[in-house]
């Protein structure tokens, strides 16, 4: 049990939130050319939804084991994470000839990022 508690650390946390997020920039701004096609109606919309849901999961789990998680702290993330989707979309649409903004991949991460806020709150006493 040691070795999973060392997985709730506020260090180990942060590392993990900042690994994730490069990784969801690169993934969501390298060309369409580089990424593979699959055939399956709203397979995109069901990536943004997992993505921002970890996304936001992640870094709600940061300012917990960090003692930030207040009122102000928990808006502050959720329009910041809620911010960068837009900002990404805005970049796909303007810099990223092979990929284009699309208002569907906004609410798929508008709910994933709701989506990660109610699974924090079913796991948050595993973290305290």
């Amino acid at each position: 049990m040691p070795d999973i508690k060392k997985l709730s650390e506020p260090k180990f946390l942060l590392k993990i939130g900042v690994a994730y997020s490069i990784f969801v920039s690169i993934l969501l701004l390298m060309p369409s050319s580089g990424v593979p096609k699959i055939n399956i109606p709203y397979f995109d919309k069901v990536v943004h939804f997992s993505i921002f849901l970890l996304l936001a999961l992640i870094w709600l789990l940061v300012l917990l084991t960090h003692k930030r998680l207040n009122k102000q702290g928990l808006l502050l993330l959720l329009l910041s994470v809620f911010s960068y989707g837009i900002i990404v979309e805005i970049l796909q649409g303007t810099f990223l000839a092979s990929r284009q903004a699309d208002v569907w991949d906004m609410v798929a991460n508008t709910i994933g990022i709701v989506g990660g806020l109610l699974l924090f709150y079913k796991i948050e006493k595993l973290f305290k």
